[in-house]
This record gives structure tokens, C-alpha cells and sequence, in this order.
């Protein structure tokens, strides 16, 4: 499984928007859910369910502890819906349709926890929308397409924001990842900031942070890498080992920040395991 943690991709499954725009079409403005985060949005921002938490009191929303979803009983209705998820070869959890109304705006905002180095990805299959429509994460303005199928690291800052004149309505699935999602993900199209400055120390930023981030799951899940890194006792020439492997994997990461990632996890570690 790729050990690579994404950004944004763009996918290889495509379907016909219209088609599932003419089932959806049936639904009537009061069918439409008032998005439960009120907090991230400006009263524009509407769900409908297609996969719920069984038993739930908010069918809206994706509780991160349950295991359990069930369709709703409207997928019954909408073959061309149902192809398209069964397009999905891996676990589904919740499904929702989200419409964003004219002029709406989503806040920009994070979703922890929800990303493939997770193990539960968010894919977004846009049904309707305009040019006027921006969809944004960690800075990167993302060219979707209706009938296009898009993974958004939502762990990352996002927000959207809909100028245009009409609704924009998307299918999101939340799944699980297994092994075709990862041979999903390893042949997509990647989004992501094209060229990241080095990182300096008090790193923050979350593009400079993802750098860090992405190596270090590149050394976790490679055991020739570890074994490289972690037979070296020498404290400088490990700090020099890790800073040219990164280069090599295409991550610019300065002696400084490897030390402060160092520091940190020193911390972290004394922190959760100090007896009070």
C-alpha cells in the first residue's frame, strides 16, 4: 500500500452527471438537511443522506466512532446512483449528497482524522455546478468537474466558496481505505503546492509541515529506509542521513527541522508518559 499522504487527487472513475442529476433532480427544497456544522458555513450549506449511521439521530452526520452504515431507502430508486457507488470497490461508509447554494460559502476549516494515512478517505463526485464555483485546499484551488471523482485530504485547511448563479451539488463518500483505493490513488492525478520552501524551525505552516509529515510515513512504512536511519548512533550524521534520504524522495527538509521534529517528539513522548 502507498505509504504517500495526498493532498488532493483527481481519479480515474468518471460518470455521466447529467444521469445522476436527473434522479437526484426529484428531490424538493425541503428535503434538504441544514448542514449540522453550522459554525462552518453561512446558512447555504444543505446535506440529503444516502448512507447513514444505522440507528442514528443526525443521518447527516458521519460519526467517526460507529462501523455500522446502511443505505437509505432512496437508493432504491436511483439505479444510476447506485452504479455509481457500486463503481467504489472497498467499504462504504457515510454517503451524502451536499449542495452548496448560489452564493454560499464554506469556511474554511479542517475535518481530523479523515484522510488516507488515516485509513477512511472523502471522495467527491461533483453532479452540478458553475465556474464561478472554488473549492480550496492547503491553498490549492482544485478544477473540479462534474462527473469527476476527487479525493481531498480534509485534514487539511479547505474551504469553498460558491460565487456562481446556480447550486453546486456534489455525491460524498466516505470509504475505507484497502488495497484498490491505494491502486486508485497511486495512478491519480496529483494536486498539491507544486514547489514547498525548505523547512526552517517553528515549521507550522501545513505545507511545510506535510513534508515532514510525508517522509516520515515513507520511513515508517519502508523497512529498508529504517534500517538505513536507525543503525546510525552518530546524533549529527543521523540528522545529515535523514536529510539527504528526504532529497531523494523528493522532500526538501533542512538539518534544523529535523532536529525541531526531533525535539518535539521527545517532548510528546515525555509528556504522555511521565507519571503524575
Amino acid at each position: 500500500m502507498s505509504a504517500s499522504i495526498y493532498t488532493a487527487l483527481r481519479l480515474a472513475p468518471a460518470f455521466d452527471a447529467s444521469r445522476l442529476y436527473a434522479e437526484i433532480a426529484s428531490l424538493s427544497d425541503s428535503d434538504w438537511i441544514p448542514h449540522f456544522n453550522a459554525g462552518y458555513h453561512d446558512g447555504g450549506w444543505f446535506g440529503f443522506p444516502l448512507r447513514a449511521v444505522a440507528g442514528g439521530n443526525n443521518p447527516l452526520y458521519p460519526d467517526p466512532v460507529q462501523r455500522e452504515f446502511v443505505d437509505q431507502p432512496v437508493l432504491a430508486q436511483w439505479r444510476a446512483v447506485r452504479e455509481a457507488l457500486a463503481a467504489f470497490r472497498c467499504p462504504l461508509r457515510s454517503v451524502r449528497l451536499l449542495k452548496l447554494r448560489a452564493g454560499g460559502v464554506i469556511r474554511e476549516h479542517r475535518d481530523d482524522g479523515l484522510g488516507f494515512e488515516h485509513g477512511e478517505v472523502r471522495l467527491h463526485v461533483p453532479i452540478v455546478s458553475n465556474p464561478e464555483m472554488s473549492f480550496y485546499v492547503d491553498g490549492v484551488r482544485l478544477p473540479m468537474e462534474p462527473g469527476e471523482t476527487w479525493y481531498v485530504n480534509v485534514n487539511l485547511p479547505h474551504r469553498v466558496r460558491n460565487a456562481g448563479a446556480t447550486d453546486r451539488i456534489h455525491l460524498v463518500i466516505d470509504c475505507l481505505v484497502n488495497d484498490w483505493i491505494a491502486a486508485l490513488f497511486a495512478a491519480g492525478q496529483s494536486f498539491a503546492r507544486s514547489a514547498l520552501p525548505v523547512i526552517a524551525p517553528g515549521f507550522e505552516h501545513t505545507p511545510l509541515q506535510q513534508h515532514l509529515n510525508e517522509f516520515q510515513w515513507r520511513v515508517w512504512n519502508d523497512p529498508a529506509l529504517q534500517a538505513k536511519l536507525f543503525d546510525t548512533e552518530d546524533a549529527d550524521l543521523f540528522v545529515r542521513e535523514v536529510v539527504a534520504s528526504a532529497l531523494e524522495q523528493g522532500y526538501a527538509l533542512s538539518a534544523e527541522a529535523v532536529v525541531a521534529a526531533l525535539r518535539k517528539s521527545r517532548e510528546t513522548w515525555t509528556r504522555r508518559n511521565t507519571i503524575r
